[in-house]
């Protein structure tokens, strides 16, 4: 589990270090201009895009594990969570909308991910959390110290003041869910 978490961790660092090495760092989207009094949407940069792109399909993952892991446990913690995890994808959908980027064309299928990485993680975590409800929450802490190194590497970027407050937001929420998952995995 730990080489999903910095395979995906790593692909953020990659496009980051890529970015640098090109000169973008948030030079070319850093945040909203008005003209009068209109929002303009400034151009994302590689990494920024990526970054979206990764939170989406990433956000999607954990709303298509959760909701496995109710059908397959019956639980209520993991329905609840999926329930959020959907508010988060879209969440992170509205911001890519409003910088006109195609989302992946897999959004609509559950399980199925145009990153390959998020896609071995989705299937990787689903068989190790169906045989157990132990194993079921230990993923769902996994799932979550996940996205949280994710968001706080990509909160490192020079983001746009409404990208920061989204990936804050989802960071929030992520801290949330653990806690929830290490408090169900104590009793």
């Amino acid at each position: 589990m730990l080489n999903k978490t910095v395979t995906i961790s790593a692909l953020v660092v990659l496009l980051s270090v890529s970015a640098m090495a090109r000169g973008n760092h948030g030079q070319e989207g850093n945040g909203h201009n008005k003209k009068n009094n209109q929002v303009e949407v400034v151009e994302l940069n590689d990494v920024q895009k990526e970054g979206l792109f990764l939170m989406v399909e990433e956000e999607k993952m954990a709303r298509d594990v959760y909701r496995q892991f109710s059908t397959i446990w019956g639980t209520k913690i993991f329905s609840n969570i999926a329930n959020s995890e959907q508010k988060h994808m879209e969440s992170v959908e509205k911001l890519a909308n409003n910088y006109d980027l195609d989302l992946p064309v897999t959004m609509e299928s559950e399980g199925i991910y145009e990153n390959k990485v998020i896609q071995s993680l989705y299937n990787d975590l689903l068989a190790r959390g169906s045989s157990s409800l132990t194993d079921a929450l230990e993923v769902g802490v996994a799932l979550e110290e996940t996205d949280i190194t994710d968001l706080e590497n990509l909160l490192e970027e020079d983001n746009p003041a409404d990208i920061e407050k989204t990936f804050g937001n989802l960071l929030g929420a992520s801290f949330n869910h653990l806690n929830t998952f290490n408090r169900q995995l104590s009793k």
